[in-house]
């Protein structure tokens, strides 16, 4: 009698170059198979007769993640969305969910890491020769352009967004839109004319004045703090309840599978169906340019000066609100890793330096 194996709803088979892994979108867990291991999955999966009782169908059967049939059994897998929308996926959530302005280059301050650091918030970049900042006007402009396009908040950054002197203006027209407005500094310049309700997001670094940064934001409870490769319990000691704190560092490797995360069912097809890092994300650095991210600055897709809002928009969904995962990830080792799911590596990282995980090694 024909013998069949079958993972159950929750749990996904991802194959990779020889590899694969398996997904169980209900707890987020991850397991990783062996090249003789995936072939056995692969066989079960195709719903064709199994072999023998491989050791993996026994592991897999133990742990709940799947069962024995004596006939093939179809399996409806769990997705948020059938599968029709899921091939429409874009037509139906196409959000914009924030804009980054980098109002100017210009800092305060000399970080030696600027521009380095794992997804930084403001960068501030040397330039030979003098460098065309975007006028009051041109930032107005752009910003009527992002409420019309549907966009949900601006985040206002830098170099150090508050040395910016028309700034308050700028927030002003934000928030006259309807749209949510966010002020990104380094917390030691002074807030004059920002009001006390809009958001703050801080970076707070080594070197970062602490005692000035609690006194330029004492009286405001919207208050988001970034502590990148600082302590934390030893240095907000004093800081108000109300305040958040997130914690990144200077430089965030790939190794083997520790950049690995929780992968349930919205966040398998987030990062199958698209690439959540960037989608509905817009970011305008000071002279004009149009890229993906801070990360990726250098993939610039256009200028709103010479372009227009609108023919740069229109290649930011396309390129990349559009693009799903494994093609923006075609050309890079992991376009095809059993883990791509699952992994949060940035996507403009050098992965030949910055992933230590081998395909080839035993598991």
């Amino acid at each position: 009698m024909s013998r069949y194996f079958n993972l159950t709803p929750e749990c996904y088979l991802i194959i990779g170059d020889g590899r694969s892994a398996v997904y169980n979108l209900d707890t987020g867990a991850i397991v990783a198979l062996d090249e003789e291991q995936t072939k056995a999955m692969t066989l079960a999966e195709s719903k064709k007769p199994i072999e023998d009782d491989a050791a993996v169908y026994e592991y897999m059967a133990g742990k709940g993640w799947g069962f024995y049939s004596s006939a093939p059994v179809f399996v409806d897998k769990a997705r948020p969305l059938n599968v029709f929308s899921e091939r429409r996926i874009w037509q139906l959530q196409m959000l914009f969910i924030m804009a980054v302005l980098q109002v100017t280059n210009q800092c305060n301050k000399n970080c030696p890491d600027c521009g380095k650091t794992f997804c930084p918030a403001c960068v501030s970049e040397k330039h030979e020769g003098p460098q065309n900042e975007l006028t009051v006007e041109q930032w107005l402009s752009v910003i009527d352009d992002l409420a019309e396009a549907g966009c949900k908040s601006v985040l206002f950054t830098g170099g150090e967004s508050l040395l910016y002197s028309s700034l308050t203006k700028l927030v002003e027209r934000v928030r006259s839109t309807g749209m949510e407005a966010v002020v990104q500094t380094n917390g030691e310049v002074s807030l004059k004319g920002i009001p006390e309700d809009v958001a703050i997001s801080v970076l707070v670094s080594q070197g970062s004045n602490i005692e000035l940064i609690l006194k330029n934001l004492q009286g405001r409870d919207k208050v988001s703090i970034i502590a990148q490769d600082v302590d934390v319990q030893s240095t907000f000691l004093r800081i108000p309840e109300a305040w958040s704190i997130r914690r990144t560092c200077s430089a965030e490797l790939l190794k083997g599978k520790l950049h690995l995360k929780g992968t349930k069912l919205d966040d398998f097809f987030n990062r199958k169906l698209k690439d959540p890092c960037l989608n509905g994300k817009m970011y305008i650095l000071s002279d004009g340019s149009v890229v993906p991210c801070l990360q990726g600055r250098r993939e610039v897709l256009g200028s709103i000066l010479t372009d227009g809002f609108s023919g740069v928009f229109r290649k930011l969904t396309v390129d990349y609100w559009c693009a799903q995962i494994d093609h923006r990830l075609a050309e890079k080792r992991c376009g095809n890793c059993e883990f791509r799911y699952g992994c949060s590596v940035c996507r403009f990282s050098d992965v030949e330096d910055s992933c230590f995980y081998d395909p080839k090694q035993k598991i």
